[in-house]
């Protein structure tokens, strides 16, 4: 199923069907679009997709896009149609190209960049914003970085002192709501409620920051009362309105879990920003140090005869939980540790005779 984006529409050149934003709510604008997307229809003998930022953009604008999406699409046939074996005939615009296309929305008033480029590509797209050219990086200038670094915990905190831990797994991202700090007198049902209430907002936010796709399992702090549920879901519905990626929201599980999806267009920020922990490999959990100082005990007491000094090397983690003169006895010759092992759940131990 084929298609060919713009800023206003998307040309389907093997359907016959017209679609408009499920974002754009407004019923006059709806009916005003559709007319325009029927006349496109048979114009070019396509489908065509109406966009959400079409909704403040003039008939004739669309009718622009919309003829130069069909030519480079009968540039795709023609260049197919010539070609005698397989090969690439067609690829999607550059990164900084898809950036300015996707996200320059009628709502943004100012661009900063430090590139010529994508200068003269908000130029193309519009004409009114204003830009600011800025010789340094400008997510460094503006904090991008460590709000992307931020974006990546597991554990983000509310305002109010309330929790979301955030897990991925193979089939699904679990997404937990719990009350952390927060005190209050309120009873169960209404501190539960205004917690679950922030998490809601904020968890929406969070899904867009690190475009999670798939299938999301929330578990909320429990609630009884159906109105204050019905309110979370409202809520989770009037949020996912800001995400440009198709959320569909399923309800509360006899378990209290809400379901919802978020359709998966790219990688997620974790996928594209991480890579997998070498040392635990994925699972976030070593042997506890505890153990590993035991089966090194274990290890030491088989020392060599005359032995007469014992060299261990222990990652850093163990400086605050290892006696150094308890081994010393133990082991009854000279003790020299150092914290320089990488990996915190092994160790290495040479022996002097």
């Amino acid at each position: 199923n084929i298609g060919i984006p713009g800023r206003y529409v998307v040309l389907m050149p093997f359907s016959k069907s017209i679609g408009i934003s499920r974002k754009i709510i407004n019923e006059d604008d709806r009916i005003r679009l559709k007319k325009i997307g029927e006349f496109l229809r048979e114009k070019y003998n396509s489908g065509f997709i109406i966009r959400t930022s079409a909704a403040e953009c003039s008939e004739e604008r669309i009718q622009e896009e919309a003829e130069e999406l069909n030519e480079k699409w009968l540039q795709i046939v023609e260049i197919f149609k010539r070609s005698r074996k397989p090969k690439l005939i067609y690829k999607e615009t550059d990164s900084d190209e898809f950036t300015v296309r996707e996200f320059l929305r009628n709502e943004v008033l100012e661009v900063v960049t430090n590139s010529q480029k994508i200068k003269d590509l908000v130029r193309i797209y519009r004409k009114d914003v204003t830009i600011k050219i800025t010789e340094s990086d400008p997510f460094e200038e503006y904090g991008v970085y460590n709000q992307l670094k931020s974006s990546l915990k597991r554990v983000h905190e509310l305002p109010s002192g309330g929790e979301i831990v955030i897990d991925k797994t193979e089939a699904f991202t679990i997404i937990d709501v719990n009350s952390g700090h927060y005190t209050s007198t309120e009873d169960h049902e209404e501190l539960s409620k205004r917690i679950n209430i922030e998490a809601a907002k904020e968890i929406c936010r969070l899904i867009r920051l690190r475009n999670i796709g798939g299938i999301i399992i929330i578990d909320f702090i429990d609630m009884k009362n159906e109105e204050n549920k019905n309110e979370i879901i409202k809520i989770l519905k009037s949020e996912t309105l800001k995400d440009r990626n198709k959320v569909e929201i399923y309800g509360f599980t006899h378990l209290g879990l809400l379901e919802m999806t978020r359709k998966r267009t790219s990688k997620s920020i974790d996928e594209r920003m991480t890579v997998i922990c070498p040392v635990c490999h994925g699972t976030g959990h070593v042997v506890s140090p505890k153990i590993v100082l035991e089966r090194l005990l274990k290890e030491s007491v088989n020392k060599p005869k005359n032995a007469k000094e014992l060299i261990i090397k222990l990652h850093p983690s163990f400086k605050e939980i290892l006696d150094k003169e308890v081994i010393k006895k133990v082991m009854k010759v000279n003790v020299h540790i150092h914290f320089t092992h990488v990996e915190p759940d092994s160790y290495e131990i040479t022996w002097k005779i």
